[in-house]
């Protein structure tokens, strides 16, 4: 690499980036979220000091966000519209309207286009804000006019508690440290899994309802193991069940009722085995949305309790 006194931040970036791309792609990670992975292994393994500062907590470092400025850009020019298309990237889950269910893209981030000063803003969402219309997030609506404004505001409030779910594991997600690809690999099924679920209720018929349950309870199985892997021993257990897995990943900390709730609600492991393989009588769809919100919490909390 030439003398960096003379080069400017984004020719710097521009060096680094194309084998840490490389190793990206090669591992699996989506393009829409390496721009964010890749800003920081620049900061963790390519950078040694920072003057008058550190390299701790620096996703709220304002010379983190040059950084990942720079990075974007770079994606940009390497990737054109394929990155673009995916630049506000969305979680497909599903909600019951009238008892019907429906299903929703959920926006995970939102960029705003650059300013004339060559400046734009990055929003990781963790919440639903004050902007944002819930309802136009539902695909193939009904006609919400038909709806009374008591309808309409629980219908609401279902949306914004998935979409911060999703939105909470996701940002989570971007920023664990993973301590083994086993951890790293259980992490990155969690997400697409709790889309399956989805995808699969909106469906409505019995099989695809008995998928569903297998769906629910694996990325919850997923969400456990990772957490297991990561703080308890290098390989998870070889089960389905997640009463037995929290059992085993259980801490001094005492845990929200809304988990010991979601927890209880889970098949055992043999009966998800058996709703994967049609074994057992379909279940209804109030049960299959039971246990997607159930595993919905518990990805959720051992998500957040990842280093």
């Amino acid at each position: 690499m030439e003398d960096t006194s003379t080069q400017t931040l984004s020719s710097v970036i521009a060096e680094l980036l194309p084998p840490i791309d490389e190793a990206l792609a090669e591992r699996g990670e989506p393009l829409r979220q390496r721009p964010h992975k890749a800003a920081t292994l620049v900061v963790e393994h390519c950078i040694i000091d920072i003057k008058g500062d550190s390299k701790d907590g620096y996703l709220t470092k304002p010379w983190f966000g040059s950084i990942l400025a720079a990075t974007i850009d770079w994606y940009d020019k390497i990737y054109g519209k394929a990155l673009r298309v995916n630049t506000g990237f969305t979680h497909t889950a599903a909600v019951l309207i009238r008892h019907t269910p429906f299903l929703l893209q959920v926006p995970l981030s939102s960029f705003t286009p650059k300013s004339s000063d060559n400046t734009f803003w990055i929003k990781i969402l963790a919440s639903v804000q004050s902007d944002e219309a819930p309802l136009s997030w539902v695909q193939y609506p009904p006609n919400f006019a038909e709806l009374s404004g008591d309808q309409l505001a629980l219908i609401t409030q279902e949306i914004r508690k998935t979409a911060e779910n999703a939105r909470v594991i996701s940002n989570t997600l971007l920023t664990v440290d993973h301590v083994s690809e086993n951890a790293r690999r259980h992490s990155t099924l969690v997400l697409p899994h709790l889309e399956s679920t989805a995808k699969l209720i909106a469906k409505h018929d019995p099989l695809a309802l008995s998928s569903a349950i297998w769906e629910a309870n694996f990325a919850a199985e997923q969400a456990v193991k990772s957490y297991l892997t990561q703080v308890k021993s290098p390989k998870a257990p070889k089960t389905h069940d997640i009463k037995i897995l929290h059992q085993l990943a259980i801490w001094d900390t005492p845990h929200p009722q809304s988990l010991i709730d979601s927890i209880a609600l889970m098949p055992s492991g043999a009966d998800a085995v058996r709703y994967r393989y049609y074994e057992l009588t379909s279940p209804t769809l109030s049960r299959v949305m039971e246990l997607y919100e159930a595993s919905q919490i518990i990805c959720r909390h051992y998500v957040e309790a990842l280093p």
